[in-house]
This record gives structure tokens, sequence and C-alpha cells, in this order.
């Protein structure tokens, strides 16, 4: 991602979460892939893949300096996600900056303290906690534990963050803040336990 300075806003319910836009869904085995969040100017070009010309899109080129080699190196930017690497012909660069990978959050409950506000719905909740974690550079978020499954299906959908779950909170009877948590006993804990891992599997694979 380009580091820059990124002014954070709380979305409205029906927005499209700009943040979302700037994923870049793909994948190096399994490193993240680097990614670009918004940045001033985007220009429109006739992109060029492949050694092949292709339509014209909005683009961005980008003389980035890699944080983990310290090499320079420029890239070409198409609606946020790194689409070549290697300067457009016959242009400068729009912009230069450090490049790094994708931050990981390593615990956040995104239905809680979300920027929409509790009383909307869990996976607007959830969209808008995860488009700020995108605004900020995170490509990857543990979550240990929700009060709903809505970070769940999250996961399985393309342009987020990487969300790795616990799935609901569990607790004794009363033994949590009201409403959060699924309630079971000592002797329920360990199969529910089980239960929500075998029901989240699939999506951590």
């Amino acid at each position: 991602m380009v580091h820059a300075r990124v002014p954070v806003t709380r979305p409205d319910a029906g927005s499209q979460f700009p943040g979302r836009r700037a994923a870049a869904d793909r994948h190096e085995g399994d490193r993240e892939c680097e990614q670009v969040f918004r940045l001033p100017v985007t220009v429109t070009r006739r992109v060029t893949r492949g050694g092949g010309r292709h339509k014209l899109m909005d683009t961005l080129s980008v003389r980035a300096r890699m944080i983990e080699d310290d090499h320079e190196r420029d890239l070409v930017i198409v609606d946020g996600v790194i689409a070549d690497a290697g300067p457009v012909p016959g242009t400068g660069p729009d912009a230069a900056g450090w490049v790094l990978p994708g931050l990981v959050d390593v615990h956040n409950h995104l239905s809680l303290a979300s920027p929409a506000g509790d009383d909307q719905d869990a996976d607007v909740r959830v969209r808008a906690s995860a488009s700020v974690e995108l605004a900020l550079g995170v490509l990857a978020v543990r979550e240990p534990g929700s009060p709903d499954d809505a970070s769940a299906r999250l996961a399985r959908e393309g342009g987020w963050p990487r969300v790795i779950t616990a799935g609901r909170f569990l607790a004794p009877p009363g033994g949590y803040f009201p409403g959060l948590a699924r309630e079971v006993t000592a002797a329920e804990m360990p199969p529910a336990a089980e239960q929500e891992a075998r029901r989240l599997g699939e999506d951590h694979r």
C-alpha cells in the first residue's frame, strides 16, 4: 500500500463503504498482496497488459519505494488494485511514496463499536468496521469472538480484509454482557466450542 494520511469518516448505513474499493483481492501464496488506498488523483489512460493494448481506464502511476528492501519500483494502479509493475510509457509518475504489505489487525470485534452505530443491522455494522480497516491498510483481521454471525458471512465475500473469526462468544449464564454471548453451562462449553469451530471451519481453510 502507498503510505499516506487518509481521513476516516463515519460511513452512512446506505453508503458503499469507499474503503472497500481499495482492497487488492489477490494473494501470492500465503502472503497478502500489497494494497493501495486512496490517493489524490487518477488519470484516464489506455492500459497495456501483457504487452498488448487494453481499454481506457482510470489509472494511477506511482513511483514506489518498497519498505521491505528499499528498492524503487514503478507501479500502475487500476481501480485501487496493483495491475502492473512498470512505468506508463511516455509519462512521469502521478505520485510517489513508500509501499508496504497489508497490515494485520490481530484483535477486533467488527460488530461492536462500529462506526455505523449500534442501532444498525449486524451486517451493516461489520461492513462499516471493515471499510475503516481497509482505509487504514488492514488486509487481515483476527476476531476472537462475536455477538453474531455477520463477520463469518463477511469472511465468505471477496473485496474485504480476510476475516478469521472464532464465531459466537461463549459464556456461562449471566457471565458476560447481556445479549452478547451464546450462554452455555460448564458441561456444555467443550461441545459448544467444537460446534462453533466446525461451523466456521470451512471459511478458514
